[in-house]
């Protein structure tokens, strides 16, 4: 409990929350020609209103509780990714666009393998990391003999290697094992939400949105012929925008839901039910699922 009480020493402010929605809405001001295409615009459809109803309902929460805090933090790093994924992808910035959805999917696995913990301890190990990060910083910073301006020790030096290794699981667990722990528990929030697993999409998603962050011969070859207005194009595969913004849907009512339940926020079970249900609607349109995500 000390880490949490240290993090909610440190609010957010409303002033921040309002911040990144007004820069999201400025953004998608110059959404790019992929919003013509029907299935697009459905699937970023649903990650607006997702977040509105986040924004909606985490108003009301009490933020004198310690994780409140952390989840509006956790919650605006989210959003902020989706708004990125869901602007390069409307640009057909395929590799970019792909990238941001592998980060979208760690952040959406990590977060609900948090919020559906029955109790505070993997929160307490997340918020451990923090200062074990701060850690490694200081000791890398001075084998360079770099000096910095500000104090990243925290009191870690004292404490015994087999102490800071307890808290290191967050960071030792890969997040094929993390996903699938997460869907191995119990839902929380009464809706259609709880039935959707993540653990399917790491091979199409993770892996692959790694090779595409690594630089490898898998992202190279992602590049094809196609038929453009002006001739034939060197160009990722043009249904790809739609692939991502689909998966960043899926994740973003997950999240949004979680978010708002974890914080003890009254459910709008209806409106998480409406996105689940509308966002099988549109894959099934589509074609590009084979499998339920929930199978």
């Amino acid at each position: 409990l000390q880490f949490a009480c240290i993090l909610a020493g440190v609010p957010v402010h409303s002033r921040s929350i309002l911040t990144v929605r007004v820069i999201t809405l400025k953004a998608f001001e110059h959404l790019g020609d992929y919003t013509k295409n029907p299935a697009f615009a459905a699937f970023h459809d649903l990650s607006v209103r997702s977040f509105a109803m986040y924004h909606d309902g985490i108003s009301r929460a009490d933020t004198t509780r310690p994780l409140v805090d952390l989840i509006r933090r956790m919650t605006y790093v989210a959003e902020a990714t989706s708004s990125g994924l869901r602007l390069n992808a409307s640009w057909a910035l395929t590799h970019p666009a792909f990238s941001l959805c592998r980060d979208r999917y760690e952040q959406c696995v990590r977060f609900s393998w948090l919020a559906r913990q029955g109790d505070d301890r993997e929160w307490h190990r997340y918020i451990a990391e923090f200062y074990l990060t701060r850690h490694r910083l200081k000791n890398a910073f001075d084998q360079s003999g770099i000096a910095l301006p500000v104090d990243l020790d925290d009191g870690l030096s004292e404490a015994p290697a087999y102490v800071r290794e307890r808290f290191a699981d967050w960071r030792n667990t890969p997040i094929d094992q993390k996903a699938r722990r997460r869907d191995g528990l119990a839902g929380i929030t009464g809706s259609a939400v709880d039935r959707e697993s993540l653990f399917g999409f790491y091979d199409s998603i993770y892996r692959q949105g790694s090779s595409v962050s690594h630089y490898d011969l898998y992202s190279v070859n992602m590049l094809g012929p196609y038929d453009g207005p002006d001739g034939v194009v060197l160009a990722p595969d043009p249904g790809m925008p739609i692939v991502l913004t689909l998966h960043c849907a899926l994740f973003d009512i997950i999240q949004c839901a979680e978010a708002l339940t974890r914080a003890e926020v009254p459910a709008p079970v209806d409106a998480m039910n409406a996105l689940v249900a509308e966002w099988w609607t549109n894959v099934r349109r589509t074609g590009y699922l084979d499998e339920p995500s929930n199978d």
